[in-house]
Order: structure tokens, then C-alpha cells, then sequence
């Protein structure tokens, strides 16, 4: 039988993907703007943008809502 791989500096989150710092609200809302007709380049252009700029902003580790709504005050997620 084969051993696991182990893996010694890899982020929490990779070990426990649903603890993940991605939050895909500007992802699924490029979704939703694509299919009202808006262009699907530019939509996910600008999610990822808004994605990176949070993904930095957690990454100092502020409190991911804080830095939703800092990068994007349109910011309306579910949560």
C-alpha cells in the first residue's frame, strides 16, 4: 500500500478547501451579468480584479467581510 503524501508548508485552507480565503461573489455575479447580456470578458475581468485586491486584503489578515466591502461597497454576499 502507498503512504500518503505529506505536505509540510501548505496553506490550512488547501487541507480544508471549505475554509478557502476565495470568495466567489464577484465570480458568480460576472456570471450573472454575462447572461443579462453584458460582456463576458470585461465581467470576469473586473471579478478578478475585485478577487485579487480581497485575496490581498485577507491575506493581512483582515476579516474577509471587512475586505469585501472595502474593495467593493456594492458588496452583498449571502454570509
Amino acid at each position: 500500500m502507498i503512504g500518503m503524501l505529506k505536505f509540510s508548508n501548505r496553506p490550512a485552507w488547501l487541507a480544508d478547501p471549505l475554509s478557502q480565503p476565495i470568495d466567489w461573489y464577484w465570480f458568480y455575479q460576472a456570471v450573472d451579468r454575462a447572461i443579462q447580456g453584458e460582456a463576458l470578458e470585461q465581467t470576469l475581468s473586473d471579478a478578478q480584479a475585485l478577487t485579487e485586491q480581497h485575496l490581498a486584503c485577507v491575506q493581512t489578515e483582515n476579516e474577509a467581510i471587512a475586505c469585501a466591502r472595502q474593495v467593493d461597497p456594492d458588496y452583498n454576499s449571502s454570509e
